[in-house]
């Protein structure tokens, strides 16, 4: 759409809020996307859907009982909330991508058990699939995933122990991890 999108959490933790720079500048007012927790917003990913031009945010929402990772997608002007994924423990780093068939892709660290990132993908109605793809407690800090054409997921992250750039990708029904080696190292 021509603009820079972003999304953060509020500093008091109790909003998701998103926002464009436009022409003119920062708007006075970011818009609230969600409100629903004391701890929302967290890990929030941004995209927009190339059909629509709507942005897209997956992002952490944590209750007293349960965390919950979600997404918001603005439609006619409003937001609308869907779970991925509930319960556990804790849900970290999302990325977000939408492929040519709309169907929505997030890739995240999950820590309960079994620990590892995991791939979602969500059909515009219906349940998301969820898919381990990597049970290495070391790989814990994506830096981004992208899609391809094909609708192929592919996650890059950094391992914590050599600081050294990875890429997770599909192969066959498997995922396959493998060394990226010439980005250099995480300082």
């Amino acid at each position: 759409t021509g603009f820079v999108h972003v999304c953060y959490m509020s500093g008091d933790t109790t909003e998701l809020r998103y926002t464009t720079l436009e022409p003119e500048g920062w708007p006075y007012l970011p818009e609230v996307v969600d409100t629903s927790s004391n701890n929302v917003g967290r890990y929030c990913s941004l995209t927009i859907d190339p059909s629509t031009t709507n942005p897209v945010i997956a992002y952490l929402k944590q209750d007293v009982s349960e965390m919950q990772l979600r997404l918001a997608v603005k439609e006619g002007g409003n937001w609308q909330h869907r779970n991925v994924v509930t319960g556990g423990s804790y849900y970290q780093y999302a990325s977000i991508n939408i492929d040519d068939n709309e169907m929505i892709h997030i890739s995240y660290y999950d820590n309960n058990d079994p620990v590892g990132y995991y791939y979602s993908a969500l059909p515009p109605t219906g349940p998301p699939d969820k898919t381990l793809i990597d049970t290495r407690v070391k790989y814990q800090h994506p830096v981004s995933s992208t899609v391809n054409s094909a609708g192929n997921q592919t996650v890059i992250c950094r391992e914590t122990v050599s600081g050294e750039y990875m890429r997770i990708l599909p192969y066959h029904e498997n995922w396959r991890a493998s060394k990226i080696t010439d980005v250099g190292y995480y300082t």
